[in-house]
């Protein structure tokens, strides 16, 4: 929805009403209608490819290297089996970006299992609201394969992370 916008919610009894009782409103009802809007969105600026030097990069015993941009004062994912909400873009290393959730205008949610093994590793170092660089090499991201057409084989991968939400 955008600013300005607005819609309406219909929530069945099953979503749970005891919530209710807190706006006072004691009858119990089939389903409640609300009616929300839009004041103000926040917009996330896309951010331009950048590669660290290797001296300002953190590498892991896997190979990964990572330059943290924000520690983030949520909580961090508990392991693979954690959903994270992010917006990123992702450059091969040439800087031609080949994915971006800021293009979208939507970040995107998912299990950290159900990601390249660069993600699972790197998206465990900072919390909610956190911000990194990811280094990712071809063996903890797509391989020899690629992932035709727009990453070819034995590619090192660059992403920049924001951490929107984090659910285990």
């Amino acid at each position: 929805m955008k600013p300005g916008g607005s819609c309406n919610l219909k929530v069945p009894k099953s979503a749970g009403q005891e919530w209710l009782s807190k706006l006072r409103i004691t009858k119990e009802y089939e389903h409640t209608i609300w009616q929300l809007h839009c004041k103000s969105a926040r917009s996330y600026p896309k951010p331009e490819f950048i590669l660290p030097p290797q001296e300002e990069l953190t590498s892991t015993p896997s190979g990964l290297k990572y330059k943290i941009l924000r520690q983030g004062e949520g909580k961090k994912p508990s392991g693979p089996q954690s959903r994270v909400t992010v917006h990123y873009c992702g450059w091969l290393t040439s800087g031609t970006q080949f994915d971006s959730s800021y293009d979208r205008g939507d970040p995107i949610s998912f299990g950290l299992s159900q990601v390249i093994a660069g993600w699972t590793e790197g998206m465990q170092l900072i919390g909610e609201g956190g911000a990194l660089i990811l280094v990712i090499p071809s063996d903890l991201g797509y391989g020899d394969r690629g992932s035709p057409p727009t990453i070819p084989g034995g590619a090192t991968l660059v992403f920049y992370v924001e951490t929107l939400a984090i659910s285990d």
